[in-house]
């Protein structure tokens, strides 16, 4: 089965509803250590954020892997290149903020492929006018594969995020 495939067939499996739903918890029981490892990316994710870091951020993905968003005008982007280049494009104007990510649902496949509903929390920020930002929750799905001891984001795609009341 090519990496493609198994994140095609995820997708779809998380679209139909045979995976849990974007904040469902997860009902069977998971390995911790493959939680922890899941989760362990996604800290490394929002560290190389808060260090404005492109190249960490895109290393979080596969070499195949893509990203993109469930609204209509979202730009698919396709390779840890298209992505990095994404990640250098948007850093420059991005507020720094706490972020962090919370995995709300984790359902393997396979021993080395995983479904995850998570969301991605950050909290306020001072944009560049001097304006409060406020925080917020992001939900997304991703598809993440294991890559020796390493788990990799093969696909991901992200909701509209959701502000804090100020």
């Amino acid at each position: 089965m090519t990496m493609r495939f198994a994140m095609t067939v995820g997708i779809v499996l998380g679209m139909l509803g045979t995976a849990p739903g974007p904040f469902a918890r997860q009902s069977g029981a998971i390995d911790p250590a493959v939680r922890q490892g899941i989760q362990q990316t996604w800290d490394e994710f929002t560290v190389a954020l808060r260090q404005k870091d492109a190249a960490a951020l895109a290393r979080a993905w596969a070499p195949d892997g893509d990203h993109g968003g469930l609204t209509p005008d979202t730009t698919l982007r396709n390779g840890r290149a298209d992505i990095e280049a994404m990640w250098v494009a948007g850093l420059p104007g991005l507020p720094a903020r706490d972020r962090r990510v919370t995995l709300r649902s984790v359902r393997l496949l396979r021993a080395d492929v995983a479904l995850v509903d998570g969301t991605m929390e950050s909290g306020s920020a001072m944009g560049a006018n001097g304006v409060k930002l406020p925080g917020g929750r992001e939900p997304f799905f991703a598809v993440m594969t294991k890559d020796g001891a390493r788990w990799l984001i093969s696909a991901t795609r992200m909701g509209a995020s959701v502000h804090d009341p100020q």
